[in-house]
Order: C-alpha cells, then structure tokens, then sequence
C-alpha cells in the first residue's frame, strides 16, 4: 500500500513523515532517478510497535493458601517483551499496610517471566493483592499496570494445640488417656 506523507531533503538524506500508521510491518521502497536518467534502488523493512503490553495472567506455585514457604510467581504478557527490563511485583495486604516485592526474576521466555518469595510470619497472615508494573516490550512501551486483588492468603499461624486432660501419676488406669 502507498502511505502518503510529507518528503523532505536534509543534506544527503531523504525524509517522510507519512501520516498515521497503525502497528505493522512496513517496506520503504526507494527508486531515485538524477538528471542524468541514472537510476538506483533501496528498501529497508521495520515493524512499528505502538501496542502498550500488559500482564494477561498470573500463577502461583503452590497455589493459594500460602503458608511460611517459597512461592513462584510466573506472569505471562500479551507480546514478546525487554529482557533487560524486569517487572516489579509487589504484595500488601491493604493500601496503609507493608508493600513486599519478589527481590527478582529471570525471563524464561519472550512472554513469561518468573521470580520466588520466601513468605514467612514477618509478612503478616491474611489476603493480599498483588501489582505488577514497569515492564517494557520490546519497543521500549510500558506496560499498563496490573492490580489483582486478593489474589492469596497467607497464613503462617498454627492452629492451637488440643486440649488434654492431665495424667494422673502414678496411676492404675490403663486407659486413663
């Protein structure tokens, strides 16, 4: 397709600031013809990416209730995204609470990333909400922030003990328990 556009000479090069393009892989053909009838050609490809990515699912492993233990946390996203570029992921429990993070992650694949937390008692037992932010594809554009309410439970406090009733010692019962 023929994109219209304004054409501009700076120096030695040739510039086009064609109208809206929509994301998509575009092919710039270039026939240049001198004064002489001597012809030439060039074109170069390039895919424009304007497409904001976001986080499309997340999982836990072991899923929710978590009790004091290591848990993974793999997010898959919309479009192949920046290796260099990590997500934060953050936990809290309500908005004036402590916010947690997963200290890091690696990119297992264009689309997935993974990282782990060691929960324990010092992070609070209850339902927490999770967000995830900062990523970027592979164009440099940011992700749309992802905010997933009680997304698990935390519960690190055991249970009470049983109550018994005392032995009597020494004792002929035999089954005084």
């Amino acid at each position: 397709a023929v994109v219209n556009g304004a054409w501009s000479s700076q120096g030695s090069s040739l510039v086009v600031l064609p109208g809206a393009l929509s994301d998509g892989v575009y092919t710039v053909s270039v026939y240049p013809v001198d004064v002489m009838g001597n012809s030439g050609a060039l074109s170069f490809s390039f895919t424009l990416d304007a497409a904001v990515p976001a986080a499309q699912s997340l999982v836990m492993s072991p899923t929710s209730p978590h009790k004091a233990e290591n848990a993974t946390f793999v997010v898959t996203f919309s479009e192949d995204m920046s290796a260099t570029v990590q997500p934060v992921l953050s936990f809290s429990r309500c908005l004036l609470c402590d916010t947690f993070a997963v200290p890091s992650g690696t990119w297992t694949t264009g689309k997935t990333w993974q990282g782990a937390y060691l929960f324990s008692a010092n992070n609070g037992d209850g339902s927490y909400s999770i967000k995830i932010t900062g990523a970027k594809d592979k164009a440099g554009n940011v992700m749309t922030d992802k905010s997933l309410p009680d997304a698990f439970v935390l519960d690190t406090t055991a249970p009470p003990a049983p109550g018994l009733d005392p032995v009597t010692t020494p004792t002929n019962v035999r089954n005084q328990l």
